[in-house]
């Protein structure tokens, strides 16, 4: 017989209310829901179909059936005869229990009363890609129809949201609100109404909930100002403090004050025009004596000022009547918006009812119209004697609304906690969690009533004393959405958590560069033997460390798996201790995306076995993409690539001979229409094997037709002699099970309502788009003796012996926050203000309060996350971080934390270690300067382990040390003596004939040689060359930087038409206007070019001569063969050369001589010398060049500064 705490009793006892169970993490939820039910199904004598049981997954309904199953099992082997009938009857009646999630629960409801909505009952549930596809048809088939009808409306929303190249952004913009209003009971009505906002009067404006939301967030951060303000003055006024700082410190509160007072009294123009007038107080001098505290304080006022200018410049950027008129104008434009939105509603409900299927919005929206009928909404609410809800925290509106059409007045068991509420991209509403939890009171009047669960039976009660204390710390209502106190902290109820070493660890791995070795910080009753080796931590040694952080940070954790394997845990169902196994480690990461995969392969090459959720690399195996190619030229042979991968493959083996045979034989611009012509042109074995190919292609495109596609894939895997292949490669069994897993996916397609090759063939690749990638197929299950590598989400509900957090130092994703349009269920849709004529966008007063809020709300989120992660650990919790400069972030996180400061956070150690340093046992965390411990001391229960790994000291010079202790340790080894010794000794031992000279790069520019100054020998051996992430199009820089610049001004010179130049400036610019006209330019790049320089340049006496001479060439590169010994300071002599590349900006001929010019646009103000003599190297190697290809000598060089307009000859024997 368990025993229940009392509280536990009474949300399994209590009858006639609403309960809502508000249980913490490890608190018995599930076992309390399970029992209760039991309880009716035994003692009351209700029927368990007379029980709706709505649960999040069908995994947790199928847990719960089994649970039930069991319970009454063994009920009935106790029972007397009597009650054995009732118990039989409810084993008979527990697989039709309405025992499931929300949406088998709506498609019971559509599929009984289909009548009343007018649905086919024959319909099925449409697969995720299959309903992808059937979006992207249907969004064409809405925007061509809009095309067509060319509304100046829809083409102005094209050109304000659409791209560059097409209206890609536009359509996901459509499809994004669509998806977002769906967790609305009435979706378009609820836009229609958000639309709407945008068309309010100033009066309606002023009482906005924009409006309101503004005003509360930057109540908020005037407080945060006023704090610093203060904490400034404060320290000011010490003894040892700038008191010449006082003066204006008192007048910056009072500005604070000030503001705070106009914006309590809600007169928002006001607080704009004060807001407007501030104007803050420079500092006096301080003097050296109170430098340290001086700077401190400085520090502290900025960031106060920043807060205040912040909200000047980037909240309140204009007075409200303006940002009211930019709302207005963009109603037609979000109003037609709602329209495309309906259109598109409507053509997608009717392609799927034409195809017979629904998706899993359509099951709550119909269920929702069904029970809206008083018979049906009736008949469920009489069914129905006790409704269940888990993780009611993670419900949304409509599934809410479901429930309130059946519940009763008193049925209804709601069990959740709002704390681990993390899914709210899945457009969850833990809103409506907390109002129940604010509504709901332990009043004997009341009929509904909350019960708190905070008895925590999972956790160790180090790893409940460091989540209290953190989160009591970081969690209030205003972030995190609910207070963190003594009604829902965690209390200790586990008794057989006990670990050798149970305290909870912080690691920090630093990626600054300290140069120094790892730290380690203990609680005060732990005493360390070995400072080198504490508890078996072993410092990364350089030549170990990747330089990539996430490979760091995997590899480090790596090694402390390898620790934990040496420690004892304690099993509670033998009552022994026994070792750690790989299988008690989990390792918890806030996203798997290049993270789990980068985990993964250093833990198996520290030959650690681990089963990590990828979720990538299965359409990237060789076995996959090849075998897709196949289907692909079966489906289209005249595709190149694929065609080509097919024909080399071990399928059909031609050789690359042969294929350099067909390609050769045949100029046609396809390599199909080769192979035809090869086929056509010639009677060879070649000829024969083309043959062959051929036919047996057309002969599964023919099958392709009328076999399914699960059968004819299969078939071809057989046929082919493919599958069987592939096991015989090197790690066969998971490409067999590659294979297989396509062969399922295919299954699955054939289950659709889309047919044919070139649909799953777009099938998968629209499986590709929704999902990124797949997962490899599963050889190695979760359950063997692996370490776990998983994301936080897919943890929730789970619990493991030993957490490892990873990632703490990662920056949260607020990418959603970024969006031209953002969509909030309250404030709904805030749009940016684009104006496509004058060709700018500015932010709306809609769009800022929307931003603020979905900050909050997602660092509300992340914080559930954190929590989500921390409490599934039973006996050890480890918590893994990198930053980049730990002493800068140690700075940071010593400063007192508030709401704003909190709100600023960019990632969870940026709210774990402000915490964590406040303890003794933390010290290590603290900055040099705080020796006499942190000013806000946290004394409580909590066990620190605080370990700092930081970077190496040198690693080039430890890598060379390590080397040559080897060739130390290599050369005093004796090789007994044998017939190969020498042979052997003789390999080993050979060096490379040439290393003096190896660093030489076979070919440097002019511009490298300029710089040789500064660089070495290696640096140029190893420089990697300069890539151009985008293509000039896509570019979107908005000013042209100065290197751009002089790119620009040398394109004009070498295109400017010498014989044109009449007309002085006008003629250039004409000229200018013409090179934008041909692309030459682009209009950003035209309005740089100084015509007054270029115009100077050609009225100077050079320029004249430049105009009167027969042949002047522009913008010639060249290569010059030369020794490497003329370039490069060599310790030894060589005759190895080298390639010399450049481009000549001007020369032209005079008496048969030639002149030398180089353009610059550098600024040479106060160090013309030193730009002269840098550049005379550069025309030295111009001038060789020439009179090496030309024959001819260079007589004068010259340089000209567009910037000085100033022409300067340059010596010529420089």
């Amino acid at each position: 017989m368990r025993n229940w705490t009392n509280e536990q009793r009474e949300a399994i006892e209590m009858r006639d209310r609403n309960l809502l169970v508000a249980a913490a993490a490890g608190s018995g939820k599930t076992a309390v829901l399970v029992e209760r039910i039991i309880q009716l199904v035994i003692k009351d004598k209700i029927d368990i179909d007379q029980l709706l049981v709505v649960t999040f997954t069908q995994a947790a309904a199928a847990e719960m059936r089994e649970r039930i199953s069991r319970a009454i099992h063994t009920e009935l082997e106790q029972s007397n005869e009597d009650n054995q009938e009732h118990l039989r009857r409810q084993l008979s009646l527990l697989n039709r229990a309405s025992i499931s999630t929300l949406h088998s629960f709506c498609t019971d409801v559509i599929k009984a009363y289909f009548h009343l909505i007018d649905i086919d009952p024959r319909f099925r549930i449409a697969d995720s890609t299959e309903a992808l596809m059937i979006k992207s048809e249907c969004m064409e088939e809405m925007l061509e129809e809009q095309y067509q009808a060319a509304s100046p409306e829809f083409l102005m929303l094209v050109e304000m949201f659409g791209g560059n190249r097409d209206d890609a952004p536009l359509s996901n913009l459509v499809l994004k609100i669509y998806d977002f209003i769906q967790s609305q009971p009435q979706p378009l009505e609820w836009l229609k109404s958000k639309a709407n906002d945008y068309n309010m009067s100033k009066e309606e404006f002023e009482n906005s909930s924009w409006l309101k939301t503004i005003k509360q967030n930057i109540k908020t951060r005037l407080i945060a100002a006023e704090d610093l303000f203060t904490r400034s003055l404060q320290e000011s006024l010490l003894p040892d403090g700038p008191a010449a700082y006082t003066e204006a410190l008192q007048d910056d509160k009072i500005i604070v004050k000030e503001l705070l007072d106009a914006l309590d009294r809600g007169d928002f123009d006001n607080f704009y025009n004060l807001l407007c007038s501030i104007n803050f107080k420079r500092l006096k001098s301080a003097g050296r004596e109170h430098r340290e505290k001086a700077e401190a304080v400085k520090g502290w006022r900025d960031e106060a000022k920043d807060i205040i200018n912040d909200i000047k410049n980037k909240t309140l950027h204009k007075p409200l009547e303006e940002m009211l008129v930019d709302i207005n104008r963009l109603f037609p434009y979000i109003n037609y918006i709602y329209y495309l939105i309906e259109e598109y509603s409507r053509i997608f409900s009717q392609n799927k009812s034409e195809r017979g299927i629904l998706d899993f919005n359509d099951l709550e929206h119909y269920a929702l119209q069904v029970l809206s009928h008083p018979i049906a909404r009736q008949e469920y609410q009489s069914r129905y004697k006790y409704i269940f809800v888990d993780e009611y925290q993670d419900s949304n509106l409509v599934q809410e609304t479901i429930i309130n059409y059946i519940k009763r007045e008193n049925n209804l068991f709601m069990v959740g906690d709002v704390k681990q509420s993390i899914y709210r991209f899945r457009l969850a509403d833990p809103g409506l969690f907390m109002q129940k939890y604010d509504d709901y009171q332990r009043c004997e009047t009341s009929i509904n009533w909350r019960i708190d669960l905070g008895t925590n039976f999972r956790c160790s009660q180090e790893i409940i004393n460091s989540v209290n204390c953190l989160f009591t710390e970081i969690m209030s209502r205003e972030l995190g959405e609910l207070d963190y106190d003594d009604r829902v902290k965690l209390n200790y109820g586990a008794d057989s958590n006990k670990f050798n070493d149970s305290c909870v660890e912080l690691c920090i791995i630093d990626n600054g560069d300290d140069g120094l070795q790892d730290e380690t910080s203990y609680p005060e009753e732990e005493t360390p033997v070995d400072s080198a080796a504490i508890n078996g931590y072993l410092p990364l040694s350089d030549n170990e460390v990747p330089a990539d952080i996430i490979e760091r940070e995997a590899l480090f954790i790596a090694r402390r798996i390898q620790q934990l394997l040496t420690e004892e845990i304690f099993d509670s169902q033998t009552g022994a201790y026994r070792p750690v196994e790989y299988r008690d480690i989990v390792v918890l990461m806030r996203a798997t995306v290049n993270w789990a995969g980068q985990f993964a392969e250093t833990f198996m090459s520290e030959g650690i076995p681990c089963y990590a959720d990828i979720n990538s690399g299965y359409f990237q195996a060789i076995e996959i993409e090849l075998f897709m190619n196949l289907l692909r030229v079966i489906d289209n042979k005249r595709q190149d690539i694929p065609l080509m991968s097919v024909m080399r493959s071990p399928i059909f083996n031609f050789s690359l001979p042969e294929m350099i045979m067909i390609r050769a034989e045949s100029k046609a611009d396809t390599f199909y229409k080769a192979v035809e012509d090869y086929q056509l042109n010639h009677d060879d074995e070649l000829a024969v094997k083309l043959n062959h190919f051929i036919e047996r292609i057309n002969i599964w495109k023919e099958e392709s037709r009328y076999m399914s596609m699960d059968d004819f894939i299969w078939k071809l895997l057989i046929t082919t002699g493919y599958y069987y292949y592939c096991t015989a490669m090197p790690g066969g069994q998971q490409r067999q099970a590659n294979l297989r897993l396509l062969h399922d996916r295919a299954r699955q397609f054939g289950q659709t309502s889309i047919k044919g090759l070139f649909n799953f063939i777009k099938f998968i690749d629209k499986l590709k788009i929704s999902s990124g990638d797949m997962d490899i197929a599963r050889i190695l299950g979760e359950n063997d003796n692996v370490v776990r590598i998983m994301s936080i989400h897919k943890s929730k509900g789970l619990e493991f012996p030993i957490v490892i957090l990873a990632g703490t130092g990662k920056k949260f994703n607020m990418r959603d926050i970024s969006g031209t349009v953002l969509l909030h269920k309250d404030l709904g849709i805030g749009s940016r203000y684009i104006d496509p004529e004058l060709r700018f966008s500015t932010n709306t007063i809609s769009r800022i309060a929307i931003s603020n809020l979905l900050t909050t709300e997602s660092l509300a989120e992340e914080m559930r996350i954190l929590y989500v992660a921390c409490t599934r650990a039973q006996h050890k919790l480890i918590m893994v971080g990198s930053v980049k400069d730990l002493t800068r972030q140690k700075n940071k996180w010593v400063k007192p934390q508030g709401i704003y400061q909190l709100s600023q956070s960019r990632n969870f150690l940026d709210w774990i270690a402000p915490i964590v340093m406040r303890h003794h046992s933390a010290a290590v965390l603290l900055p040099d300067s705080y020796h006499a411990g942190h000013p806000l001391p946290i004394v409580d229960d909590c066990n620190w382990k605080i370990v700092i790994n930081y970077p190496p000291t040198n690693e080039q010079a430890a890598d060379s040390t390590a080397k040559n202790d080897f060739i130390n340790r290599w050369n005093n080894i004796e090789i007994p003596p044998s017939a190969q010794s020498d042979e052997f000794k003789a390999i080993l031992d050979w060096t490379y004939d040439y290393k003096d000279v190896q660093d030489i790069p076979s070919k440097v520019s002019v511009t490298q040689i300029t710089d040789l100054e500064r660089k070495n020998l290696v640096e140029y051996a190893y420089s990697p060359p300069m890539i151009n992430i985008k293509p000039r199009f896509l570019e979107t820089t908005s000013a042209i930087t100065p290197v751009q610049k002089g790119t620009v001004m040398h394109t004009v010179m070498q295109h400017l038409d010498l014989h044109r130049l009449g007309d002085g400036i006008a003629s250039i610019n004409r000229q200018v206007g013409e090179m934008v006209e041909t692309e030459i330019l682009t209009d950003q790049e035209a309005e740089v070019i100084d015509s007054q320089a270029i115009y100077e340049f050609f009225n100077s006496e050079l320029g004249q001569r430049i105009l009167t001479a027969r042949n002047v060439y522009r913008e010639t590169p060249f290569n010059l063969y030369c020794p490497a010994s003329d370039i490069f300071k060599l310790s030894v002599t060589t005759d190895e050369k080298l390639l010399v590349q450049g481009v000549i900006d001007l020369y032209f001929e005079e008496n048969d001589k030639l002149i030398l010019l180089d353009f610059k646009t550098d600024r040479a103000l106060y160090n013309l010398e030193r730009l002269i003599r840098q550049y005379s190297i550069q025309l030295k190697w111009y001038r060789r060049a020439l009179e090496s290809i030309q024959q001819k000598e260079v007589s004068e060089m010259y340089l000209y500064l567009f910037e000085n307009h100033q022409t300067i000859a340059v010596n010529n024997n420089a």
